[in-house]
């Protein structure tokens, strides 16, 4: 963001226990700077010398630092939000000529953005077994459905709550479905199944 500068001649701008004439006012966040430059006139408009350089000073100097320079300007560096005046004083000979300037400083605004990805996922696999069909033989006919081409490890236990151990792997085909005959199954009373990926 640019500094922001207006100027309204002959207006008065206030601050709290702050009042001078200045006719223009600059705002800036406290990430920039700005350089100042004075020059001095005569009453009908024409420039006009002064002894030495001018003089620069600020009426709060928690909001902005002055940096001058060998030429007669002045860098005003921001510090914090808030509002100040920077005074230029001239010595013209027979009385000091000034000039005020309002400083606003504002924090800074965000300008840019940048989107940082995270580390890649595997997107959850919801796996369901829909059936367990006792075969002829004694065997278990456990089916299920999960993602599509996918390996998924068989468990089984005797207790629902475990513990289950692997019997085995079924792959999915391209709809999803998967089934899995389990051949110990005569072995066993009860058999409860899961299957888990990966």
């Amino acid at each position: 963001m640019e500094p922001q500068t207006k100027g309204h001649p002959g207006r008065f701008y206030s601050w709290p226990g702050k009042t001078k004439m200045s006719t223009t006012i600059v705002t800036l966040t406290t990430e920039q700077q700005v350089p100042l430059s004075v020059a001095f006139f005569t009453a009908t408009g024409n420039p006009a010398t002064v002894v030495g350089t001018p003089t620069w000073s600020v009426d709060d100097t928690s909001i902005v630092d002055l940096i001058p320079a060998a030429d007669g300007s002045v860098l005003v560096d921001t510090k914090a939000v808030g509002s100040c005046l920077v005074t230029a004083t001239g010595n013209a000979g027979s009385k000091n000529v000034s000039e005020s300037i309002g400083i606003t400083v504002t924090a800074p605004e965000a300008e840019t953005a940048v989107i940082t990805p995270g580390a890649i996922q595997p997107k959850p696999v919801v796996i369901i077994l829909n059936n367990v069909v006792v075969q002829p033989d004694g065997s278990a006919l456990v089916s299920g459905q999960g993602a599509p081409n996918k390996v998924y490890r068989i468990l089984a236990s005797d207790d629902v709550t475990g513990p289950y151990a692997e019997i085995g792997q079924a792959t999915s085909d391209s709809t999803g479905a998967f089934s899995f005959v389990d051949t110990d199954a005569p072995n066993h009373a009860t058999r409860f199944y899961r299957a888990v990926w990966p």
